[in-house]
């Protein structure tokens, strides 16, 4: 004898069905790129360009107004600079009382290789007794500013500033 169990789907309590219909389900249109869509694009595109160009123009009118771009002419900046180079002075930090009239930046260029290549940057020596050792016998004199902590993400940097002021003849 085997036993019959209900299955509890089968039964009329179970959940309704939509009677079956002939005709197949309704799909949706696809949607039309009109020319009103292709406008919107147009306009998303000139929008962005327009944002691009005015962006572009503040930073290079803020770059113009605080930096100034000179070219040595002459012998009057040897041994220092020499004829045809160019020097780049900061027009903000005068105003700010950073630094004075006539102050000069000594940058050099870093090797061509790691991860700051070819880097213009402040020069770096591997101790106060290197740089001492290299200005010894540079005209004027040199005042050294409180050391400065720089912590970067492997390491810690300790900064000894010297600012050296040149005679003015």
């Amino acid at each position: 004898m085997t036993e019959h169990t209900e299955n509890p789907l089968a039964s009329s309590d179970s959940i309704e069905t939509a009677p079956a219909s002939d005709k197949p389900p309704e799909i949706p249109a696809p949607i039309d790129a009109s020319p009103l869509a292709k406008g919107s694009l147009a306009m998303a595109a000139l929008r962005e360009i327009v944002e691009t160009v005015a962006l572009f123009a503040v930073i290079f009118t803020v770059a113009r107004f605080s930096i100034g771009n000179f070219i040595i002419v002459g012998q009057s900046m040897e041994p220092n600079y020499h004829q045809d180079q160019r020097l780049l002075v900061d027009r903000i930090s005068p105003m700010l009382g950073w630094l004075q009239r006539g102050d000069v930046w000594w940058l050099i260029q870093r090797p061509a290789t790691g991860v700051w290549a070819g880097l213009w940057s402040l020069p770096e020596h591997s101790s106060r007794e290197a740089l001492q050792a290299l200005t010894a016998h540079w005209p004027g004199q040199g005042q050294w500013l409180p050391p400065v902590a720089h912590a970067l993400t492997h390491f810690d940097w300790m900064l000894f500033p010297l600012v050296w002021q040149w005679p003015l003849n």
